[in-house]
């Protein structure tokens, strides 16, 4: 059985909110830290955030405003259309929850594949300058993105750095909790 690193994410109340368990066999690979693993609809976020920032620092919208801003449903990239309803718009809110690719692309295009660069570096995640980003389509590793999820939620966009948990012991009887190996 091919495992996965453990990791943990937590709140600002030191409870854990995510995990990402096992440990790779001997030897394997170590995607906790590879930047070999695409990170496909889970960069999305991160472009919306940006795309969300924007929308507050030129239009002045509210939390609720930036949830319902339109989103086309369908754009071209070069001579392919990328459709993901009717041909019309969605709301931001819809595009995340359903993992749409146009309005992805759309909000990587509107904040600026560079602008997305730094906001993305801000948050502890390196990426190169293009439009294609905000589907996937670099790689990028699960603690990097792990990171910048807790700076985005948790830490109000300042940069989290991770904590490596070896093992979970009781504090009353030192008995081992858990241990991935």
């Amino acid at each position: 059985e091919v495992g996965r690193p453990t990791f943990f994410m937590l709140n600002a109340r030191q409870e854990v909110i995510s995990y990402y368990g096992a440990n790779p066999p001997p030897g394997g690979l170590d995607l906790l830290r590879s930047s070999n693993t695409s990170p496909s609809s889970r960069m999305k976020p991160l472009v919306y955030a940006a795309y969300a920032e924007q929308l507050v620092a030129e239009k002045g919208y509210s939390a609720s405003e930036i949830l319902q801003a339109p989103m086309p449903d369908s754009i071209r990239i070069g001579n392919k259309v990328v459709q993901d309803g009717g041909g019309g718009t969605t709301t931001l809110q819809e595009a995340l929850v359903h993992s749409f690719n146009a309005p992805a692309y759309h909000a990587i295009r509107e904040v600026g594949p560079q602008n997305f660069v730094e906001f993305a570096r801000k948050l502890g995640v390196e990426v190169p300058s293009r439009p294609s980003v905000a589907l996937g389509a670099v790689p990028v590793s699960d603690i990097d993105l792990t990171a910048a999820y807790s700076s985005l939620l948790l830490r109000k966009g300042e940069k989290a750095q991770p904590t490596f948990i070896l093992d979970v012991e009781s504090r009353r009887t030192g008995k081992v909790l858990y241990d991935p190996d």
